[in-house]
């Protein structure tokens, strides 16, 4: 049960660095135009 848990936090978190990432890219595309 405990194990389970901390490998759906680990994806959550996989998740929101990769949203961020994205973001901060389109951030700076939207400044280049």
């Amino acid at each position: 049960m405990h194990h389970t848990n901390v490998r759906i936090t680990g994806t959550i978190r996989r998740n929101l660095q990769i949203t961020t990432i994205s973001y901060k890219l389109i951030q700076l595309h939207m400044e280049k135009t």
